[in-house]
């Protein structure tokens, strides 16, 4: 999440659709308090005063006001509608089947998180199971209202991440910095390498709302 009040613009970071790169770009134009929390090298102190206080899920609110990964409804009402309304808001989405994919090995990967210690041990279908039982978020929550209208001014995707960067950041007036991608977790070729004709299905069916909305297929 970065919010910035010189230039008005609000990015909300979807968790594994290229956020990082998007904060990394952004995060000069931002406000004092996102850069304490998320530049080198206080990012890595505020890191560390989370996994003591055990608030990685929910971490930097105490810095930055919302948490890292705050839906756009959250930052909205943090800064007050009309405020969020003035500024330009955005977002990136993933492809759903991939974005799962992502999140299983950067989660088997990243040790402090919260799951680390029961996905290390599932199959990626035991993972897949896993999310939908405890209903794992859709990447249209964090760009809905409460009445599932879209919020948010502009999405882009992981896929376009460059182009639709600099079409943000064009609208904006910005120089930003689009030649790097930070963060990869998927060490697989293709996403599709994981799923069988099942998963494949249970994606579909969970996810339905997203690959409706962004236009996605396996």
């Amino acid at each position: 999440m970065l919010i910035s009040h010189s230039h008005k613009f609000v990015f909300i970071h979807i968790y594994k659709t290229g956020g990082t790169t998007v904060t990394q770009s952004m995060l000069p134009h931002a406000r004092l308090l996102d850069q304490a929390a998320l530049r080198y090298p206080t990012r890595k102190i505020v890191t560390g005063i989370n996994r003591i206080l055990g608030i990685q899920n929910n971490g930097n609110r105490w810095v930055q006001g919302v948490r890292k990964h705050a839906t756009a409804s959250e930052i909205r009402d943090y800064l007050g509608h009309e405020r969020f309304e003035e500024y330009l808001t955005f977002a990136f989405v993933r492809n759903p089947w991939d974005w799962m994919c992502s999140q299983y090995f950067y989660i088997r990967k990243w040790r402090p998180h919260f799951l680390h210690e029961r996905v290390r041990k599932l199959t990626f279908a035991e993972f897949l199971a896993f999310q939908i039982e405890t209903e794992t978020s859709t990447q249209s929550q964090f760009i809905t209202d409460q009445h599932d209208n879209v919020i948010v001014d502009r999405i882009g995707r992981l896929e376009t991440l460059t182009d639709d960067l600099n079409s943000i950041s064009n609208s904006l007036r910005l120089e930003v910095r689009t030649d790097f991608h930070m963060n990869r977790s998927n060490p697989l070729s293709s996403y599709k390498d994981l799923y069988n004709p099942a998963d494949i299905e249970l994606v579909r069916d969970y996810f339905s709302e997203d690959i409706r909305r962004f236009d996605y297929s396996f």
